[in-house]
């Protein structure tokens, strides 16, 4: 509902700054990896018609450490120039307290930065900021942004509507999507996704034209193995 309303916003700007008002245009994404953040910020941008730009914060902080605060401004220059939806991708990258012990100059140089840009910013862009980590980012970050979203891990309903999204062409029971969606219970839509292309995958390669129920199990079980097994 808040994303549907921030586009209905941004569709009637030109109505709301007739009445000295600006559509939210500043969102903060957070939550785990793999639960919808970029693939909102990618619908967003088609939503408006608008080209989809991603920023990531720690491929700039390795490319360019000592330059970080002036590629920000370039990009927030090319806001102006080049309407888009800019993805700012792991923003807990410069986002993460001021107060830390393992702070350093550099990194509060740009965090300052970000925030002068951030507020100075009168572009026609979207600007979208995704972490997953928000315990980790700075206090004044939040403030911000015009609106702020969870992407929590799914429940189990969401589970489900996602495993009769993938399995629609085979002939699934309403019981059996229960079951796996029990099974899949604490994964994300990014592993479950992972895991009914593995179960289809296996049922190509065995040369079979229908999927059992013992097979979405299954890789169920594995994508919940790589899951714990990965650092």
């Amino acid at each position: 509902a808040a994303i549907q309303r921030t586009l209905r916003e941004f569709g009637k700007r030109q109505e709301l700054q007739d009445w000295g008002l600006a559509p939210a245009r500043k969102l903060l994404f957070y939550g785990p990896p793999g639960c919808g953040k970029t693939l909102t910020a990618a619908a967003i941008a088609g939503e408006l018609g608008l080209p989809l730009m991603t920023v990531r914060f720690d491929a700039l902080f390795s490319r360019y450490l000592g330059e970080t605060s002036s590629h920000l401004s370039t990009i927030f220059e090319e806001m102006r120039r080049r309407p888009a939806v800019y993805l700012f991708d792991e923003l807990d990258a410069i986002g993460r307290s001021r107060g830390e012990a393992s702070d350093v100059g550099e990194l509060r140089r740009v965090v300052i930065s970000f925030l002068q840009l951030l507020d100075s910013d009168e572009s026609a862009s979207v600007i979208i900021a995704a972490t997953n980590f928000e315990g980790a980012l700075d206090r004044a970050i939040f403030r911000r942004f015009d609106l702020i979203v969870e992407f929590p891990l799914p429940a189990r309903q969401d589970i489900a509507q996602l495993l009769r999204l993938r399995l629609a062409r085979f002939r699934f029971s309403a019981a059996a999507v229960t079951r796996l969606a029990r099974k899949a219970t604490g994964l994300t839509f990014a592993d479950i996704a992972r895991a009914t292309d593995d179960a289809i995958k296996g049922m190509v390669l065995e040369h079979r034209k229908d999927l059992a129920e013992t097979d979405v199990d299954a890789a169920i079980v594995g994508v919940s193995k790589r899951r714990v097994a990965s650092p």
